[in-house]
């Protein structure tokens, strides 16, 4: 009685039962040869389907070499690179934001100007606001 692979179903002589038998080169080879050669071709679109997909997102992603940071060995390293960045911009707006909170509270009224933009003529206001009109 014949066995077979569990893989592949390929035919493997029994050498107990079948040793006597004739050697049938049909079930024996070319039939284990189809078997192979079907198994290769799937695995072989399976391969060039998965390189397409690869060859898609490397497309997506772009060319590391093409970031404007410094770190260009990771992505992550890069994001991470601009995160750090972003965070100091706002470390320095909120900074500068305080400061200039300060100084407005230094002055005194009459040292701030007010500016009015309006399709009116100027009316009310002190001396030194701005006021300008414009046609709608």
């Amino acid at each position: 009685m014949p066995q077979y692979t569990s893989n592949m179903d390929l035919y493997k002589v029994d050498l107990e039962t079948d040793g006597n038998s004739t050697f049938n080169i049909k079930t024996m080879l070319n039939d284990n040869w189809d078997k192979i050669d079907s198994k290769y071709d799937e695995q072989e679109g399976r391969i060039r389907g998965n390189s397409e997909v690869v060859n898609e997102v490397k497309e997506d992603i772009g060319d590391k070499s093409e970031l404007k940071t410094e770190e260009k060995s990771s992505l992550v390293g890069a994001v991470n690179e601009v995160s750090t960045g972003m965070a100091d911009i706002a470390n320095d707006v909120s900074d500068n934001t305080t400061a200039l909170a300060t100084k407005e509270n230094i002055l005194n009224t009459d040292q701030k100007r007010k500016i009015t933009l309006s399709t009116s003529s100027p009316s009310g206001g002190t001396n030194g606001d701005i006021w300008i009109k414009y046609k709608a």
